[in-house]
């Protein structure tokens, strides 16, 4: 995600641009680019997205320097504005497609009409037999282990 903003500092008025770097489920990183200024923000929003609390971002310079510390914390600010507005949206996207989804329910149970042909195995056994063939596998290997120990 790009974008750019701009900020007052003064009588100087400050062209920044900005982009999502790196994300984890834990950290994102931002790069800050502009007039003198070249910097790397990581931040915990990811973490504190996912386990749902409402608590203020942590922020941390990794790369870069500025000497203004009213800046960085102007920065920051517009950073966190910027990155909290799209999250929003991405929420409300991510709802509307979750609502948008069909209710398997009445997949399952649904009859099939006159001029389908049914399925020649019910849908327990052919789970069954899946978990069957995924969990031998995992069998055998311990006890190839046991052996190996063993010997």
């Amino acid at each position: 995600m790009k974008w750019q903003f701009n900020l007052t500092e003064g009588s100087k008025n400050i062209n920044l641009k900005a982009e999502v770097i790196f994300t984890t489920n834990q950290i994102e990183e931002i790069k800050v680019t502009g007039e003198g200024i070249s910097v790397i923000l990581m931040n915990n929003r990811p973490l504190l997205q996912a386990i749902e609390l409402r608590q203020p971002l942590t922020w941390k310079l990794t790369s870069g320097e500025v000497k203004d510390q009213n800046l960085l914390a102007k920065i920051k600010k517009e950073v966190e504005k910027q990155v909290t507005k799209g999250t929003l949206l991405e929420n409300a996207v991510a709802a509307q497609a979750v609502t948008a989804k069909p209710d398997l329910t009445q997949l399952a149970t649904a009859k099939p009409a006159a001029n389908q042909p049914t399925a020649t195995k019910p849908v327990v056994a052919q789970q069954a037999a899946t978990k069957t063939a995924v969990t031998q596998p995992v069998a055998k290997a311990n006890n190839a282990g046991k052996k190996m120990a063993r010997a």
